[in-house]
């Protein structure tokens, strides 16, 4: 079904940005049932941003699903939800509609050769027990939580930190890397962003301070990673 707060259970997420502007985001999240959730973030949560989707605002909220499709392969077939068949891992295909990717999301381009939008991935694992022949979710622990690009916390909601999706139309691994020439100078804004929230929200000081892009320049020099 469509629709569903997925990552309570076990899943697979997907975060795009494709302008890099950390606003109005896209994430997909889909468990191994094939049941899934496509939302539209105008901002981050610790932004003041909102879930913009079918699911909270019905007819009128944004969805990619149609044209989107999905679907999921469990390995052995019969597996899901059985404890009396060992599970050996799932699979999932999903095809994105790159216009609806783009929606709504300023200075968004198509995909082109030498151009790169913002994506990363998750997979969020719940530990469980048999009980009665059925899997349930063990609360002695947390979930566990893996990113293709490392973040440095267990927060998706950080598209500044998302990795570099490069589209390119020579052979894989044989085309040059790209570099950012913004990323540098969005790094250090994006820091004193966060200082700036943090100061107002935990310490309830009247934080403001007038910083101009020329100041940052000189941040500008910094080790390729």
């Amino acid at each position: 079904s469509h629709d569903q707060v997925i990552f309570h259970d076990n899943d697979f997420e997907v975060f795009v940005d494709p302008s890099g502007s950390t606003e109005a985001y896209k994430e997909f999240e889909i468990n191994a049932a094939n049941q899934t959730w496509d939302l539209l973030l105008n901002h981050p949560y610790n932004d003041g941003g909102f879930e913009n989707s079918s699911r909270v605002l019905g007819k009128k909220g944004w969805d990619m699903q149609p044209p989107l499709q999905s679907a999921t392969q469990v390995f052995p077939a019969g597996a899901l939800n059985d404890p009396g068949i060992k599970a050996e891992g799932w699979t999932a295909e999903i095809a994105m509609p790159i216009h609806k990717l783009m929606e709504s999301n300023p200075g968004a381009e198509p995909p082109r050769a030498k151009h790169f939008w913002r994506i990363n991935f998750s997979r969020v694992e719940w530990r469980v027990k048999v009980l009665d022949n059925r899997y349930i979710k063990n609360t002695n622990f947390s979930e566990d939580n893996w990113v293709w690009s490392p973040q440095g916390l267990v927060q998706m909601h950080l598209p500044e930190r998302w990795g570099f999706l490069q589209f390119s139309e020579q052979v894989p691994g044989s085309d040059t890397t790209i570099w950012n020439p913004e990323w540098s100078i969005r790094q250090v804004l994006a820091s004193c962003h966060k200082a700036w929230d943090l100061g107002s929200r935990f310490y309830d000081c009247a934080c403001a301070f007038k910083i101009g892009t020329f100041d940052l320049w000189e941040f500008d020099v910094v080790a390729e990673i």
